[in-house]
């Protein structure tokens, strides 16, 4: 019987070409070299990163450090940076920004490694599309793509994935296992995925911005038509963070609060309790009280409303 012929490339043009990307020293290559070393994996990564596609959220996340007396103006400081401003960063170049946030309200938290006393802009989004039952389930994409193999509920997840209203944005890491009928592809897909996977959840701190050029050259090289990415978080691997495009995140989201809080270690809630956090009977990590909010996040210029100052929220784990 016939070997199936191979779709994707070999196991060894994938370890050659990963090989390539690791001899670069990152802090002084060119970009042309960088380019070079993309192209040696561009049919695998078109075959395995842009086929994975998934719908955003209805609500999203994102923080940003800031002064406790700081009163932001203008509605563009609750988007994307200007291209003057924006850094090399996980999925862009520098001078290209995308809008950064999370699937949920703990994990910005806990990738800006946010301390007891620190101030921070605490933005939620919301798609402007019509939120489907199914959205406060604990995991949307996998529902909707276990409705797409079930003939009964196939019509509701089409029409729902296909709302033009609709974030589409592509997973940079695939499921661990996949079912190609050849062996060599099944290899040569676990090698490419452990690859992506340890490029997008490798830790970067200041001084080591550099090792971004791997992650963001897969991303704006290697991305074509797309609205954004999802990749996995560093510090908890089973959340998301998202990377979207800023014409598609203005299009298709909006936002839906934003404001000024102060994170605390210890507080009282608003029925009267105070607990400290974390603790062994409150394993919160995170708790922390508002001081002012956008009265309308839609309207420029802004408008802060200074807050009830006498209570505090956990965010939830």
């Amino acid at each position: 019987m016939n070997e199936p012929k191979p779709e994707l490339a070999s196991p060894e043009a994938i370890l050659h070409a990963i090989e390539k990307f690791r001899s670069l020293d990152l802090r002084y290559a060119s970009q042309p070299k960088v380019h070079e070393a993309v192209e040696l994996l561009r049919e695998t990564i078109d075959r395995l990163v842009i086929a994975g596609t998934a719908l955003a959220p209805h609500l999203l996340w994102r923080l940003r450090r800031i002064k406790v007396d700081e009163k932001l103006a203008t509605l563009g400081h609750l988007w994307e940076p200007p291209p003057d401003l924006a850094e090399l960063s996980r999925c862009n170049a520098e001078s290209t920004p995308l809008l950064y946030c999370s699937s949920d309200i703990l994990t910005p938290f806990q990738e800006l490694d946010i301390k007891a006393g620190e101030c921070v802009l605490l933005i939620e989004y919301e798609s402007k599309a019509k939120p489907e039952p199914l959205e406060s389930t604990a995991d949307f994409a996998s529902t909707l793509e276990a409705m797409m193999q079930d003939l009964s509920s196939r019509e509701t997840a089409e029409r729902i994935y296909d709302d033009p209203r609709r974030l589409k944005l592509h997973r940079v890491v695939g499921p661990p296992e996949a079912q190609f009928s050849c062996r060599d592809d099944n290899l040569s897909y676990r090698i490419f995925r452990e690859f992506v996977r340890e490029e997008f959840t490798r830790p970067v701190g200041r001084g080591t911005e550099f090792l971004y050029r791997i992650s963001s050259a897969i991303c704006t090289e290697l991305g074509g038509h797309h609205e954004g990415w999802i990749y996995p978080s560093v510090v908890s691997l089973r959340k998301e963070n998202l990377a979207i495009q800023p014409g598609a995140a203005h299009e298709k989201l909006r936002v839906k609060s934003a404001r000024v809080v102060l994170v605390r270690d210890g507080g009282r809630l608003p029925d009267g309790t105070w607990i400290d956090v974390p603790s062994p009977h409150f394993p919160a990590r995170y708790m922390f009280q508002e001081l002012r909010t956008v009265e309308d996040p839609n309207t420029e210029p802004i408008r802060w409303i200074e807050s009830d100052k006498g209570s505090c929220r956990i965010v939830p784990a």
